[in-house]
Formats: C-alpha cells, sequence, structure tokens
C-alpha cells in the first residue's frame, strides 16, 4: 500500500506490531479534571474559621492586641503549611514534579498562598476540553506502547529477544 497524505506511514523493523503507532493527528479526548488545591483550600478556610473565632474571643480579655496578632498570625501559618501537606496528598503522580512544585509563601503576616509555578498544573486541577493533538516538529506523532519498546522478552526456548 503507497503511502498517502492520510494514511500513516508503514512502520519498519522492531517498531511493527503494537509496538509503535504512527498517526497524522489525534482526537483528544480531554481531561478529567482531578482538584488537588480546590479541596485543602476548602478545608483550610473552615478549619481558619473556626479556630480564629476562639482567638478572637478572647480578644477583649487581653490588653495587648500584639499577642492576639501573633496567634493569628500563628494560625494562619499553621493552616497554610496544612493546606500544603493536603495538596500534596491529593496531586495525581506521574514524574512526581507537580508534587514537589507545591509550595507555600507569605505574603504579609497574615496572608500565605499555597500553590504552584508548573505550567500544566491548571490542566490537571481544572481538566482540558476534548482537542486535536498535531505534531509540531515531524510529520506524524509517535506513540510507543505500554509495554515498552526496546524491552527484552523470553521465548520459549530460552533465549531472549527483543520486542
Amino acid at each position: 500500500m503507497p503511502h498517502t497524505p492520510h494514511s500513516p506511514p508503514r512502520v519498519r523493523g522492531r517498531a511493527r506490531g503494537r509496538i509503535a503507532v504512527f498517526a497524522k493527528r489525534v482526537n483528544h479526548p480531554g481531561t478529567v479534571e482531578q482538584p488537588f488545591l480546590r479541596p485543602s483550600i476548602l478545608a483550610a478556610r473552615v478549619f481558619i474559621r473556626s479556630r480564629a473565632n476562639k482567638i478572637l474571643s478572647k480578644a477583649p480579655r487581653r490588653r495587648n492586641i500584639a499577642t492576639v496578632l501573633r496567634d493569628l498570625s500563628k494560625l494562619v501559618k499553621q493552616t497554610a503549611f496544612a493546606a500544603q501537606r493536603r495538596a500534596i496528598q491529593l496531586a495525581p503522580v506521574d514524574t512526581g514534579r507537580l508534587k514537589g512544585s507545591i509550595n507555600v509563601r507569605q505574603i504579609s503576616p497574615l496572608q500565605f498562598t499555597v500553590g504552584t509555578n508548573v505550567i500544566y498544573a491548571a490542566h490537571v486541577e481544572f481538566g482540558t476540553k476534548p482537542h486535536i493533538i498535531r505534531p509540531v516538529n515531524k510529520k506524524v506523532l509517535h506513540f510507543m506502547s505500554k509495554r515498552g519498546g526496546n524491552k527484552r522478552r523470553r521465548t520459549r526456548r530460552g533465549r531472549s529477544r527483543r520486542r
């Protein structure tokens, strides 16, 4: 069968059969959202409201406002790090880059941010809509199967052969 613009090129050599797939474009179904930051931040809000009310109810008895601010600052810091731990637990893992990039930053004594600087974090958090994947640098896309490309497999006679 000759190669036409609409058919993928023939696969030769070891990349035959189930090992490799070539395609001009792929209809990607989109990804389902896997929120990891939102649940941890929502839990932190509930936690901080319950604890802050206790600290603020004791405030009229205390004459020094600095101690109240110090207690609130300590509470907010503890809550931010608890939200970070929860986000790390909920983050999906493929290479571990997203999980390792979740951090806490202090903006002011009573304000912290929990987030990540990885570009694809929003796609994991909120999901993506269906889209078409097209090759950028080559003519076709190349996918390896889950069985792996260069792994060796035992044959019946005991010799290993490339798969």
